[in-house]
């Protein structure tokens, strides 16, 4: 009897103690957001909006952002010097973080996040281009902006998906930028994103129980690597050899990711002894 109870008490204590812990992270986040948001916003109104400050205090907030949530991140590879189109799988709500930490680039995102608060104003503010999934004449103008950004020597940032996925492999890549970057000979870097934990996959749901279940948990730990420039002027290789190197990548960033948890409990365990 006392023991069922005392069980109960600490399944209890445990679920506050993850609520807690995400309210906080939530509150420190949006704090953290706010502070770098309203700098660069003043310095925008007096000395005109640049790529270049707007990358800079995009990655100031998300290296805060990343401590505040717990995100433990592996990167292996080099970030290129020059204009480059990304090309990345989608998992999770945290992949802009974790790579935008990194890559300067404007980033292609569903046009439902200019509508989240505060969220939607840092995007608009560093670098973003909005595109409606469900719109073939939103597709066509999200592609005529990659170009038009592509053509004025910026770095475009993309989920060729078009959405999250789940799955041990890519879904089917949308060709549209592909055949943008073939055109403007622009090269393609792919870059693999994982997590350790499937729990951090998106999941279906309301937006504000998947910001909390996933900000509740102790530590997120994710990796990403990063391909060598692919060439050419034939989308469809350019497609294929991105979405083959992102499919290779995978399952060996998921064997490491584990492998790398594991070390770390260890030596925590070492710590203590």
């Amino acid at each position: 009897m006392h023991r069922d109870l005392k069980a109960n008490i600490l399944l209890i204590f445990a679920v506050m103690l993850k609520k807690t812990r995400a309210w906080l992270r939530l509150l420190g986040t949006i704090c953290a957001l706010a502070f770098y948001l309203s700098r660069l916003i003043v310095l925008n109104v007096l000395f005109g909006q640049t790529d270049d400050r707007g990358f800079r205090f995009r990655r100031k907030f998300i290296i805060a952002a990343m401590r505040i949530m717990g995100i433990r991140l592996r990167v292996e590879g080099d970030i290129p010097d020059g204009q480059y189109l990304y090309v990345a799988n989608h998992r999770s709500m945290f992949d802009p973080v974790i790579l935008l930490r990194d890559i300067p680039a404007f980033i292609v995102s569903k046009a439902e996040v200019s509508k989240y608060p505060l969220i939607g104003r840092g995007a608009r503010e560093t670098g973003v281009i909005y595109v409606e999934r469900n719109k073939k004449s939103s597709r066509a103008a999200a592609l005529e902006a990659i170009m038009e950004a592509l053509e004025n020597e910026r770095s475009i940032l993309i989920y060729p998906e078009g959405t999250t996925s789940s799955l041990p492999a890519t879904r089917e890549f949308r060709i549209g930028s592909f055949r943008v970057a073939a055109q403007l000979e622009i090269p393609v870097v792919p870059v693999a994103v994982d997590y350790r934990d499937e729990n951090d996959y998106w999941s279906d749901g309301r937006l504000l129980d998947i910001v909390m279940r996933m900000l509740s948990r102790r530590r997120t730990e994710a990796m990403i690597r990063v391909g060598s420039p692919v060439t050419g002027r034939d989308a469809n290789e350019l497609m294929d050899a991105s979405r083959s190197w992102i499919n290779e990548q995978i399952p060996d960033m998921h064997r490491l990711l584990n492998l790398d948890s594991k070390r770390f409990q260890d030596h925590k365990k070492e710590i203590s002894l």
